[in-house]
């Protein structure tokens, strides 16, 4: 089932990090310290009310993954992931049971993304270029979103 890519969503994303730039990096889905910080994938779940700050699924967060599980269960396509995986919100649902998703799939379908639109925007370096001053990889928010126009379609001035 191919979902309508949901601009709306990616707009206010991009709003909300071009007015907080500290609260943005690609690097890891949620950033915890004092300048909390989420990738592209983490601020759709976040601004979809499905985590709260910490990372921690919200009752919505809860009930979206019971509704990924039994799509799961439908549709045999086997989401379930390793506690290893730190891209991952974890539940107990039905008692000790729990079920493991990926941030990644959640916002992919928040979002409307095929999967590899979905590759391009979650990518750890996705934006990022070398900077051989930091001697490490930079990220630039205007070339990120170069890459949002470019899997996407969606311009912004």
């Amino acid at each position: 089932m191919k979902t309508a890519l949901n601009e709306e969503l990616i707009r206010l994303i991009v709003a909300q990090i071009e007015d907080t730039p500290q609260h943005w990096s690609q690097k890891d889905w949620v950033q915890h310290n004092c300048n909390t910080r989420f990738c592209f994938a983490g601020w759709a779940v976040f601004m979809s009310d499905l985590v709260d700050g910490s990372g921690k699924p919200t009752a919505a967060g809860r009930q979206k993954i019971r509704e990924m599980r039994a799509q799961d269960e439908r549709e045999g396509t086997g989401r379930a992931w390793s506690m290893g995986n730190p891209y991952v919100i974890s539940v107990d649902l039905d008692g000790n049971e729990k079920w493991y998703y990926p941030y990644s799939d959640m916002a992919r379908e928040l979002l409307g993304l095929n999967k590899k639109q979905a590759e391009a925007l979650f990518h750890h370096l996705a934006g990022s270029v070398w900077s051989d001053e930091a001697d490490d990889y930079v990220e630039d928010f205007d070339r990120f979103k170069e890459i949002i126009t470019r899997e996407t379609g969606i311009k912004f001035t």
